[in-house]
């Protein structure tokens, strides 16, 4: 009963711990190797030696390492909680239900421009005398938003309005 319990705790340990809920570090990648390697005997009947868990374990966290910045570079999007970012979505929102999509007077340049291009407002872009690279320019130079790729950044935004990108 004990060894059928210890099974699966191992089991639940090796389960959550490639579940991808949370950064892999050190730690974990020593307890998933264990737990791979105790399930691995148990199923073989050979014992391993110590050299060779830590040598699996490097490997698992240098994989699960590789995993974690290949998922973080994908992931083109700004933090969907960033003020900035919600005051954007907000200001768009507020403009395509109550002045027709063209960002109000009363705002702040920036914010007029940054609405007008991502709203694709072109007219409003126009009358204040910038093109929409001179926009995203000013975005990204502020500082507020670092997307490695702009374009993509733009088409999540406008994605959370709901305009077809």
């Amino acid at each position: 009963m004990n060894d059928d319990r210890a099974r699966e705790s191992r089991r639940r340990k090796a389960t959550q711990l490639t579940g991808g809920a949370r950064p892999v570090d050190d730690s974990d990648a020593v307890d998933l190797a264990n737990a791979v390697i105790e399930l691995a005997q148990e199923a073989s009947g050979v014992r391993a030696e110590h050299d060779a868990r830590v040598v699996y374990a490097r490997a698992v966290l240098a994989a699960a390492t590789a995993a974690d910045k290949k998922r973080a570079d994908e992931v083109p999007v700004p933090d969907p909680v960033s003020p900035y970012v919600q005051d954007l979505l907000s200001r768009c929102r507020t403009a395509q239900h109550q002045y027709g999509g063209r960002p109000p007077g009363v705002w702040s340049m920036g914010q007029r421009l940054a609405v007008a291009l991502i709203l694709r407002h072109h007219e409003t872009l126009r009358d204040l005398g910038y093109t929409a690279t001179d926009v995203a320019n000013r975005i990204v130079g502020d500082g507020h938003v670092r997307p490695k790729d702009f374009t993509q950044w733009l088409d999540w935004m406008r994605a959370q309005l709901g305009i077809p990108t």
